[in-house]
């Protein structure tokens, strides 16, 4: 199972997920929208808006792969990492 953290630098709640995964010891790679090209961001930019409840496309976001499955989990604009947390953790087995 892999995960992949796209965050930004100076972004509070993105601060507040990795440390919350960190402690929870739960591994991810992190990737930062700014190393992202134009095109990945798009990508990404698709990808969160299926799951936004906001109809934007906010961060951190969190993608989710188990063999062939992909999921995404995005803040929804929130500051509070909790649901996130929370979701992440029951995808994975560790709810």
């Amino acid at each position: 199972m892999e995960i992949t953290v796209y965050s930004q630098e100076s972004c509070p709640p993105c601060v507040a997920l990795k440390k919350r995964l960190d402690k929870e010891k739960i591994p991810y790679a992190n990737v930062f929208t700014k190393d992202m090209s134009e095109r990945e961001r798009e990508w990404l930019r698709e990808n969160i808006l299926r799951v936004s409840k906001i109809g934007r496309p906010t961060v951190p976001a969190a993608r989710i792969v188990n063999g062939k499955r992909e999921l995404w989990v995005s803040n929804h604009g929130e500051t509070d990492v909790t649901e996130m947390i929370d979701s992440i953790k029951k995808i994975i087995g560790r709810a």
